[in-house]
């Protein structure tokens, strides 16, 4: 660290504000009894909970990189709900903006201070602020959300974010709770799905009775239709981590992974639970019908678009 010298005595510069801020924020989070809890386990989830347990090139790997391909899955998963929280934080802060009513501007700025906690809860599983560099990783899910929440009007957000979103999160956090092996780390996802049902309920109560206008069902539209397509192409991110620990997989192989991965079943599970979710706006679910995008891919066409490049799968949130 560099010197400044004042009054020819030499003295530290100022720290970042991110490190004058951090003492401030483990500090409120601890006086409402939400300091975050550490991780103990090696491997948060189970190879059975990515489907791992049925996909021959996995088992057939040496223990070493079997725990690296686990390490790597559990680290997609987290390092996801991290970022998804934090955008969660500035969904809020604009929402309390655009809020009507006084009501509203507190369930807003509550819902913000619950993403705060969950972001906290969640780098410390992680060990580390994946965002200590200040940047979020290139993740078409993440940029997607990120696009809509910069962009979308009130009534869309509220429909997004909350019914949709929240909704499956409800769910999938769920999913990662039961399948968790750390008491910490399963504590602390129980508590989010807690959250999340509130959060979900808010958004409801945004959305009223009348539901979505033309212009904001347009809005959705443009937003669901992609995230549909990413989820689409089945557990992507794992077959990745396969990839580069144990491969690289050619084409054939590929389509074994993901048959072996029950992608279609899984995938379809997943599209199914969206599609509950959008059903307060059934005009928006008929068209997307039309479209084929609640229909997963088959394990051939997935493997052609791991080839092709394109990682963004469904197999996290």
């Amino acid at each position: 660290m560099r010197h400044l010298r004042v009054n020819g005595q030499l003295e530290a510069p100022p720290l970042p504000m991110a490190h004058r801020l951090r003492p401030i924020v483990a500090t409120a989070l601890a006086r409402d009894g939400h300091a975050p809890t550490p991780s103990v386990a090696a491997a948060p989830w189970p190879a059975s909970h990515f489907g791992l347990d049925k996909v021959t090139v996995y088992l057939a790997a040496t223990p070493a990189r079997r725990r690296r391909v686990l390490a790597g899955c559990a680290a997609d998963v987290l390092t996801e709900a991290f970022f998804v929280e934090k955008l969660g934080i500035g969904f809020a802060a604009k929402m309390t903006l655009l809020s009507l009513t006084s009501d509203e501007r507190t369930v807003y700025a509550l819902l913000g201070a619950d993403e705060a906690r969950h972001m906290a809860a969640v780098a410390a599983h992680l060990g580390e602020r994946p965002d200590a560099a200040g940047t979020a990783p290139e993740d078409p899910f993440l940029t997607l959300l990120a696009r809509a929440i910069d962009t979308g009007r009130r009534t869309t957000l509220a429909f997004l974010v909350q019914v949709v979103l929240e909704g499956w999160g409800i769910v999938h956090y769920c999913r990662l709770s039961r399948g968790a092996v750390d008491p910490a780390l399963r504590a602390t996802l129980a508590g989010i799905v807690k959250d999340e049902a509130l959060h979900h309920g808010g958004g409801l109560a945004v959305l009223g009775r009348d539901g979505l206008s033309p212009a904001d069902r347009r809005a959705a539209e443009a937003a669901v239709v992609p995230l549909l397509a990413m989820i689409r192409v089945g557990p992507q991110r794992v077959v990745a981590r396969l990839d580069e620990t144990l491969g690289p997989l050619g084409r054939r192989e590929r389509t074994q992974v993901f048959a072996e991965l029950d992608t279609e079943r899984r995938t379809g599970e997943q599209l199914a639970v969206l599609r509950g979710f959008l059903g307060r706006a059934p005009a928006l679910v008929a068209r997307l019908e039309r479209l084929g995008l609640f229909l997963p891919l088959s394990p051939a066409q997935c493997a052609t678009v791991a080839d092709d490049g394109s990682r963004a799968g469904g197999d996290l949130r």
